[in-house]
């Protein structure tokens, strides 16, 4: 008996079931090495880019503190802290929004990591009205496909307990834990471009370069942020943290 596939570029093609499941495989594995690809175009400035994509999302979150911790320079390891409203637990897993009026609105699973899933868009309107840096939906996606990523939040009421997230490099939450933690969102890119290795040689190679690229980045946005405190730190392969600047503008 034959058996129907679906390849990913859209062709059918028949096999026999003695084939089926290794053909599947190899499939699921294109799929995988696909996401990886993409993911490596959205986070393609390296290191400035996902320093870039973390602490715009903690102004979308209206944090008026930004810790950014480097390890080894962020090549072992990039954390973004801020104090905003952090994530509800609703938006964990998934929720549905039913479309109506005509189908209107969205149907959004408000999923933190998978791609294309926003929680910064309801309608479509809400693109007439975009205040946010950014609303596609891609960049942690990327992060989880390219590195060893996850979450710590809380939100107001629910602190001083919040939760740990894990994910999947597809995006798909894998595990959830209680942690102790204060309102807002910490996140964690460690291993940056682990599964591309011509990305990663590229970064240990040019690693000084890059941070000193983001340091300059971090410092335009600490210009502009009004009412937002920016610390950076970086620990070193050998040492303890280094506070490297703090800003704070009032109005």
């Amino acid at each position: 008996m034959s058996t129907l596939i679906q390849p990913i570029d859209g062709r059918s093609v028949y096999s026999s079931h003695s084939n089926t499941h290794s053909y599947a495989a190899s499939l699921t594995d294109s799929a995988v090495q696909i996401h990886h690809l993409q993911s490596g175009q959205v986070i393609n400035d390296g290191l400035n880019s996902a320093v870039k994509e973390l602490v715009e999302n903690a102004l979308d979150a209206h944090a008026t503190s930004i810790e950014v911790r480097f390890k080894n320079y962020g090549l072992e390891s990039l954390e973004v802290i801020d104090n905003g409203h952090g994530i509800s637990s609703d938006n964990y897993e998934s929720i549905g929004m039913a479309p109506s009026n005509g189908g209107q609105h969205l149907l959004m699973k408000m999923t933190t990591a998978l791609k294309h899933h926003t929680s910064k868009l309801r309608t479509y309107a809400d693109l007439e009205s975009v205040t946010t840096f950014g609303f596609r939906g891609e960049a942690i996606s990327s992060l989880c496909s390219l590195s060893d990523f996850y979450i710590i939040t809380a939100t107001a009421s629910e602190a001083p307990k919040g939760s740990k997230l894990e994910f999947e490099s597809s995006g798909q939450l894998k595990f959830k834990t209680m942690v102790a933690a204060s309102k807002g969102t910490t996140v964690c890119v460690g291993n940056l471009f682990k599964n591309l290795p011509v990305r990663r040689r590229e970064l240990e190679r040019n690693i000084r370069r890059d941070y000193s690229k983001a340091l300059g980045l971090l410092q335009a946005y600490a210009s502009i942020c009004v009412g937002v405190k920016f610390s950076v730190f970086n620990q070193p392969p050998k040492g303890c943290d280094v506070l490297l600047s703090t800003t704070f503008h009032m109005c």
